[in-house]
């Protein structure tokens, strides 16, 4: 997806249903095909190390109702799994909830590609711009499929008025990527 819908883009691929997961997987794969160029041809002589920084805010859910924690944890997974679990999961390959939720709209990795991605990173970096609360919309599945409708009322807004603060959010995305 051309800018994810919020940026100036290319209306060819702005199909906001298909093109941010094509273009998610051309980028996860060329990480892998980066990654695995440098270390056969460059990393012996120059001994560096390749990250990747992912970016992901907080999803707490709203209420303690089961719904509104799996629509939580849908959120957080669906936007920092996307990007991580292929490189740093067991199977190189999207989160399973994805695969079931997306179908044939999250494009699929061949055994080689899997091969490539699957440990491509030396460190991983996080950024975090805020927490939200997320709430089961049986309605509007959202742009992420997470079904998931996010407010964050109560929470410090900066000058931005997309960053919403919360500490204690940020404490629990380092818990949940360290599990």
């Amino acid at each position: 997806g051309s800018g994810y819908g919020k940026a100036p883009g290319i209306p060819e691929f702005s199909n906001m249903t298909i093109d941010p997961w094509i273009g998610g997987h051309n980028m996860l794969n060329a990480h892998a095909a980066a990654v695995d160029l440098y270390r056969r041809e460059f990393q012996k002589t120059q001994g560096g190390q390749i990250g990747i920084t992912n970016n992901c805010d907080w999803r707490e859910p709203k209420t303690d109702d089961p719904e509104d924690i799996a629509a939580a944890e849908r959120a957080v997974l669906f936007q920092l799994g996307w990007f991580s679990e292929p490189i740093f999961g067991k199977e190189g390959d999207y989160p399973e909830p994805m695969r079931k939720l997306y179908g044939d709209r999250l494009p699929k990795f061949t055994t080689e590609q899997k091969r490539l991605l699957k440990g491509s990173a030396d460190f991983y970096g996080l950024n975090h711009y805020g927490t939200g609360w997320a709430a089961y919309d049986p309605a509007e599945p959202g742009a992420d499929t997470a079904y998931a409708k996010v407010t964050e009322e109560g929470f410090p807004n900066a000058m931005s008025v997309w960053l919403y603060g919360s500490g204690w959010g940020f404490r629990k995305l380092l818990n949940w990527v360290a599990r």
